[in-house]
């Protein structure tokens, strides 16, 4: 299971994640969904500040961890099926 590295003084979280998906280029999708997650990150912290009650929010730096195979992705750790959009 994949956990939030949080810094001692919670001013900066990091985040790992996977990929779901037949795995391609495992180089396109890293670079892909960093860039994604990126461009996404304000929305993802705005959501955090409606959801907790921090003075300050951390600043988030996602992590690639890899690529995990539909097939394995339903009985992984992670919990919930994959998100089929």
């Amino acid at each position: 299971m994949l956990s939030l590295c949080l810094s001692a003084d919670g001013s900066h979280a990091r985040v790992p994640y996977a990929v779901v998906t037949d795995p391609v280029d495992p180089a396109w999708l890293e670079t892909s969904s960093r860039d994604a997650l990126r461009r996404a990150t304000g929305f993802l912290r705005s959501r955090l500040a409606d959801r907790l009650a921090l003075k300050r929010l951390p600043t988030l730096t996602f992590t690639f961890v890899g690529v995990q195979e539909p097939a394995t992705a339903s009985n992984s750790d992670a919990g919930g099926e994959p998100w089929h959009g």
